[in-house]
């Protein structure tokens, strides 16, 4: 369930204080828009997590760690700039990656009912 419209009040101001985060604080680079189904040049939550898979297996070049994705609120960012010991594949929120996670991160949860993932 990718939706964030029954999120409570209290949730819907932690998705907020993520939103904040990772636009200011952490100054993640927004790479995208998720869009289900695409409308016009976006990420499809599927092409999110087949992106998400490449850049994985095939990183940048010029990129110290790869590109992490995350969708948060139907915007797509890479926290992998300074954010690769949180997301990437050892880090604690590493199941965020490659999928829309507002409702997960909105409520502060793992449980895979939160969590957006076409490939299930």
């Amino acid at each position: 369930n990718r939706s964030t419209a029954d999120l409570n009040h209290g949730e819907r101001e932690t998705l907020d204080e993520w939103y904040e985060k990772f636009k200011f604080v952490k100054g993640y680079p927004v790479v995208g828009k998720v869009s289900a189904p695409p409308q016009y040049e976006a990420l499809s939550l599927d092409d999110l997590a087949d992106v998400q898979r490449d850049l994985l297996a095939n990183p940048p070049p010029h990129r110290v760690h790869p590109p992490l994705l995350v969708g948060l609120d139907g915007v797509v960012y890479d926290v992998g700039y300074g954010g690769f010991a949180n997301y990437g594949p050892d880090g604690p929120y590493h199941r965020f990656c490659g999928r829309d996670a507002s409702r997960a991160l909105a409520k502060m949860s793992f449980d895979p009912a939160d969590l957006d993932d076409p490939q299930t």
